[in-house]
This record gives structure tokens, C-alpha cells and sequence, in this order.
């Protein structure tokens, strides 16, 4: 689009919706909600630390390895890039296997369940033919 077509644009409705954009005020307010006490538990985070390590190295490799072919604000944006990018993805990859897991040892426990009510149903029936002879 040219310059002049986004000129021509008429401006968007100023009406507030349930879905319009908060402003910096509301991010301000959110930013100040958070406190140094929110920081203790990430060690307790399942797959937290691992994440993290994997993005701050990861950020840290790519972000120098930019360095050497770019300037210090370009290198700098593409290690916080690859540091998000790379701790989002181990996490999301950590915790679906974290939930396999929780799912196996549910399964598990279950079919254990199951096989010791048949054990017992089966011992009371053996038991209840022997009496009876």
C-alpha cells in the first residue's frame, strides 16, 4: 500500500469492546503487581530450570555467534529472539512429556488395580467351591 492509501484509511472506532487493546496504563499496572517473593518459587516450577538453561545458553551461542557478523544491537536482538524461543519450546516439550508420564503411571496403577480386584475375585470364588465340598 502506498502512503497515500493509508492517508485515505478512516480512523478506527474508538468505542471500547470487550475485546479492545489494553493500553500501558493497564501494562504499567500489571508490571507493578509483580514482586521479588514471585521469583523464590520458579526452582519448585516443574521443568523451570531446565528451560531456562537451555534458553540462556542457547540465546547466549546464537547471540555471539551474530556478533561476528553484525552489530551489538543486532546480535543482541537475535540472542533475546533465540532465548525466548528456545525456553518456550523446551518447556512446551518437557511438560508434554511430563504428561505422558502422569498418563502411563495412571494407566499403570489402574490396570494394577484392576488385576488385583480379579486376583480377589478370583481367591473368593476358590475359596467359596473348596468350603462347599
Amino acid at each position: 500500500m502506498s502512503r497515500a492509501d493509508t492517508e485515505r484509511r478512516e480512523p478506527r472506532e474508538t468505542t471500547t469492546s470487550a475485546r479492545s487493546r489494553p493500553s500501558w496504563k493497564d501494562y504499567w499496572t500489571a508490571a507493578q503487581t509483580i514482586s521479588t517473593k514471585d521469583f523464590e518459587n520458579v526452582p519448585s516450577i516443574p521443568c523451570a530450570r531446565n528451560s531456562l538453561l537451555y534458553g540462556i545458553g542457547g540465546g547466549t551461542a546464537i547471540g555471539c555467534t551474530r556478533y561476528l557478523t553484525s552489530s551489538v544491537f543486532v546480535a543482541s536482538n537475535w540472542a533475546v529472539a533465540s532465548f525466548i524461543l528456545i525456553a518456550a519450546a523446551s518447556w512446551q516439550r518437557c511438560r508434554a512429556i511430563q504428561l505422558n508420564e502422569t498418563e502411563m503411571v495412571k494407566r499403570l496403577k489402574e490396570s494394577q488395580v484392576e488385576k488385583l480386584r480379579q486376583r480377589t475375585a478370583i481367591s473368593t470364588d476358590t475359596t467359596t467351591t473348596l468350603d462347599k465340598k
